[in-house]
Formats: structure tokens, sequence, C-alpha cells
């Protein structure tokens, strides 16, 4: 559904045809993009799901048009490309939880590469779980273990000098350097959506606060 890159998916299909006609897209990613649009807002620019669009267009977000009773979608130019690289697995994390509420599960402990985990419940041995804020080798700021409860933690970053794989949609820059940024939400899609804004404008924290409940690590 969400990968741009295969050929048969929803996102490949949007990303070919959408600047063309009003395309009818499944009910489930017609509601993932009206959500990356409201972050897009919520966020003041720094989540862009356009931000691999051709011909270095910039503001693509601006030209998505949603149609919710024709469920449909439209892209007023024909370089918009969207990619949901920066939110989807977090929403797949959100997805497992449900799949494990619904199974009556209450303790588990899921992790995607470290990167996006999510608790539930406690440790057969304690409260809550345990869990580092490495990342590939490297340490937040914060540098310490975090005890998580029904809670995500979600990293962004870079863990080499060499590694680029995070514009700013400001500048249209790859943003370098080895540095990460994590968060605890109650939601895995904020939380990717929160570490790499934190990562690409880490200034605007203080007004991230006024948006979303979360915490900066």
């Amino acid at each position: 559904m969400a990968n741009r890159f295969h050929p048969e998916s929803e996102l490949a299909m949007i990303n070919r045809l959408a600047s063309d006609y009003p395309l009818s897209i499944s009910e489930e990613l017609w509601d993932i993009i009206e959500e990356c649009i409201e972050y897009h807002q919520k966020t003041f620019g720094a989540f862009d799901i356009t931000i691999q669009s051709s011909g270095n267009f910039r503001e693509g977000i601006e030209h998505i048009l949603l149609d919710r009773a024709k469920r449909t979608i439209f892209l007023q130019n024909g370089h918009i490309q969207l990619d949901l690289s920066g939110y989807i697995k977090g929403y797949a994390l959100d997805r497992v939880k449900e799949l494990l509420t619904a199974s009556a599960c209450r303790d588990a402990l899921i992790s995607m590469g470290n990167s996006s985990v999510l608790a539930m419940g406690n440790h057969p041995m304690g409260h809550g779980w345990k869990v580092s804020t490495q990342y590939n080798g490297v340490l937040t700021e914060a540098n310490k273990e975090v005890t998580l409860y029904d809670e995500f933690l979600t990293t962004s970053g870079n863990e080499t000098e060499e590694r680029k794989h995070l514009i700013d949609p400001a500048t249209g820059q790859y943003i370098t350097g080895a540095r990460v940024a994590s968060v605890i939400t109650k939601s895995g899609s904020l939380g990717e959506v929160l570490s790499k804004t934190l990562l690409i404008s880490p200034k605007i924290k203080e007004k991230l606060l006024n948006n979303f409940s979360f915490s900066y690590l």
C-alpha cells in the first residue's frame, strides 16, 4: 500500500496517475494522507511527505487535493511525489498494538530495528520495560535507559558522519552529522513524525509541545 518503489502499490499509483485526474483510493490510505497533511501543519512544515518531489518542487503538500465524499486524491502539479517512509513504520506499530490488544495480549515489547519500539504493560520481572536510547551504536544526548509503560520510543538520526537520509524541507538539503533525536509518545506514527521533526528543527521543540503530548530525550 505505502511502498512508493513498488509499482503495484497504491502509493506508487498515486505518484503515477493522481496528477492526471482525481484518483479513487482506499479509505485507509486516504486517512493516512489526510493525517500527514495535518502533521505538516502542526510541525510548522518540518514534516513533509512531498519532500521527494521531482524537479526540486517545494511545498507540494499545499497542492494535494483530497475529496472526502468521493475519497479521491488529486495532485495539482506533475512534479509531486508522495513518500510515507517517515511515517509508515510508526503507523505499522500502531496497528500491531491494535492486533495485540484485540488478542488480549497485555504485556509485550516490539522493536523495529531499535529505532521504533512499542512497549505494552510490564516486563515479567518488573514494572514497564527498560529500553536503551542507543540507536545503531549512537546514543542520544540523554545517554540513558528509559522505562516505557504503554508507550512508544522512536529515534531518528544519522549514526555516522557520512549518512544522509533526511531532508530539511526548508532548505532542500540533507541533514548531516552523527546525531539523533528520540521521543516518547502514546502513538507510533506520531513518534516517527516528531523524532524526524526535532532532528530537522530542534529549535521548535517548545512550539511542538503546544501541539502534541510527548517527552523528548
